[in-house]
């Protein structure tokens, strides 16, 4: 048996890569969204979608960290206390971590 390949089967495209679009997290941080800026933080911090750069997870982390996001408040402290990506601060770490405690976070406590 004999199959016929015609024109319509070898003519296709291979898959194309998409126009460049910045991810919505990074649109919405740069717009003063708190939540898009702690993701985007985390992306970086851990390497997702982008590469591990824990100077820019620092970066992304302190204004959601200033307005209260107890997840950008532990993570900041987190970099602080390790020294990633920035210079170590430990009073600093530990300010962020009290923050956390005093808004109910266990976590650091865990840690």
């Amino acid at each position: 048996m004999r199959v016929h390949v015609g024109p319509a089967a070898t003519s296709a495209r291979p898959h194309s890569m998409p126009a460049y679009r910045p991810p919505p997290n990074r649109l919405a941080a740069a717009q003063g969204n708190t939540a898009a800026q702690t993701n985007l933080g985390a992306m970086y911090h851990l390497g997702l979608g982008v590469a591990k750069d824990d100077a820019q997870a620092a970066k992304w982390y302190q204004a959601p960290a200033k307005q209260g996001d107890i997840i950008a408040e532990f993570m900041l402290a987190q970099i602080y206390k390790q020294g990633d990506g920035v210079r170590q601060d430990l009073p600093e770490a530990v300010r962020l971590f009290e923050k956390c405690v005093s808004q109910g976070s266990d976590q650091p406590m865990q840690r």
